[in-house]
């Protein structure tokens, strides 16, 4: 709990009474690896904290082919934005690729924070804005056009995620083939291998 309230306070101050109805609200659950948080058809009802572990969010294709979109890992907040203010049915699958340790409060204990708690509505503004830059970083690396290049500016961007996500899984978000993906990285790791000791 201690960890969430820190990150919440690095976006923006928050005073002792907010502090203490977080302490009051947050509940804490365990998930396990390749288990979901939600499934497409379903309304996202939870914002998550992920204190230990790492999560993907994809959609299926027209041939129901696993298209990963985005991951999350400790220290991230998750939810499906729309499908949580809109309270509409979602599109996306949000599984776990690690067993995760979460903090999470629900849609309407949200509502009732912005509503007692005005100076929160500083902080969930400056949290959007975070991750709106880090879904578009995520949309932009899908959109260059040479495989090489892709595959590049993920290790350059989420050097992190590289040897924790399965491959297959890279290999969807980057929208190339298993067999593509393990050329390139083989590339990849005998390029580095080649480089000159420092």
């Amino acid at each position: 709990m201690i960890t969430l309230i820190r990150l919440l306070q690095a976006f923006s101050p928050m005073s002792h009474d907010l502090i203490n109805h977080f302490y009051g609200i947050v509940e804490e659950k365990e998930a396990e690896k390749k288990s979901y948080l939600l499934k497409a058809g379903k309304i996202c009802q939870n914002v998550y904290y992920i204190k230990k572990g790492l999560i993907h969010c994809y959609i299926k294709g027209k041939e129901e082919e696993e298209i990963t979109t985005w991951f999350m890992k400790e220290g991230d907040i998750i939810m499906s934005p729309v499908s949580l203010y809109k309270q509409s049915h979602n599109r996306q699958y949000i599984q776990c690729l690690e067993k995760c340790e979460l903090l999470y409060i629900s849609r309407s204990q949200l509502d009732s924070i912005y509503e007692h708690h005005p100076e929160f509505n500083l902080t969930g503004r400056l949290i959007t804005q975070k991750y709106n830059t880090l879904l578009s970083r995520y949309n932009y690396i899908t959109r260059i056009r040479r495989m090489e290049e892709r595959y590049r500016h993920f290790l350059d961007h989420f050097p992190d995620l590289a040897n924790r996500v399965p491959a297959k899984v890279i290999a969807s978000f980057l929208g190339m083939s298993v067999y593509h993906f393990s050329r390139l990285r083989h590339a990849g790791h005998k390029t580095n291998h080649c480089q000159p000791q420092q």
